[in-house]
């Protein structure tokens, strides 16, 4: 699996806003002046979260209209630490590669 797949600023970076543009593509000319609306939930809140603070140009936070994070994830320190289980080691059964993904949020 490469690397990239688990950088969330991947996801926001690129993916989210390419999807938000083809789907801005294929809603025009009827509904082009109309903005979008971001429902996320779980990781997916985080994602959107960073896309918004991301967002490169003004123009693209104006097309949100709004946002709805449901059980937001918004701290991987504290997200790691409920599910750390230091006799059962949760986290010890991940590949190594996710691990290190994880523990580098945690910076």
């Amino acid at each position: 699996t490469p690397s990239w797949l688990l950088d969330p600023l991947y996801y926001a970076t690129v993916e989210l806003p390419a999807l938000v543009n083809h789907l801005q593509y294929q809603r025009e000319p009827f509904h082009a002046k109309k903005g979008f609306h971001i429902i996320a939930n779980s990781w997916g809140t985080m994602l959107s979260q960073f896309y918004v603070l991301n967002a490169t140009k003004a123009s693209k936070r104006q097309r949100l209209t709004s946002m709805v994070l449901s059980g937001p994830f918004s701290d991987s320190q504290t997200y790691i630490q409920a599910q750390w289980d230091a006799i059962e080691g949760n986290l010890g059964t991940l590949p190594p590669f996710v691990q290190q993904r994880i523990e580098a949020l945690e910076e």
